[in-house]
């Protein structure tokens, strides 16, 4: 669900279905990290990934610069050098500023912050708070 209650999944189940414009929920935080975005490409077991630059997060999505277009609608997973987990994300534009990821799920706030920072990841493995 949307915070407008509004159900964001297709008859699939898949959270892209409402790829529209959504206003902002949560506020960004600048950074300036590399990163990598993998995804699947078409066809059976084309797995591949890009290296990326993470310009700026938020709870619920990211800013990113990639070498070459995906495409709105991909979904692909973000891994950060300083967070423990994947992301699961979709592309949801792109514009000049680059491309923008809607995460799957809410990342807390303190990490977003850490993330954001740069600095490593420091919790223990039974506090992840990431699915």
């Amino acid at each position: 669900m949307s915070p407008n209650g509004e159900n964001i999944t297709n008859t699939e189940g898949n959270f892209l279905s409402q790829i529209n414009r959504e206003e902002r929920v949560h506020a960004r935080h600048s950074t300036y990290l590399r990163c990598e975005v993998s995804y699947m490409k078409t066809g059976i077991r084309r797995y591949s990934a890009l290296q990326a630059i993470l310009l700026n997060i938020s709870e619920g999505g990211a800013l990113i610069e990639l070498p070459m277009t995906l495409g709105t609608g991909h979904h692909v997973y973000l891994v950060l050098q300083n967070y423990p987990a994947k992301i699961t994300s979709a592309i949801i534009d792109i514009t000049t500023h680059g491309t923008h990821l809607k995460f799957a799920n809410l990342l807390p706030l303190e990490d977003v912050l850490q993330v954001a920072a740069g600095r490593p990841y420091d919790k223990p493995d039974n506090q992840h708070t990431m699915r």
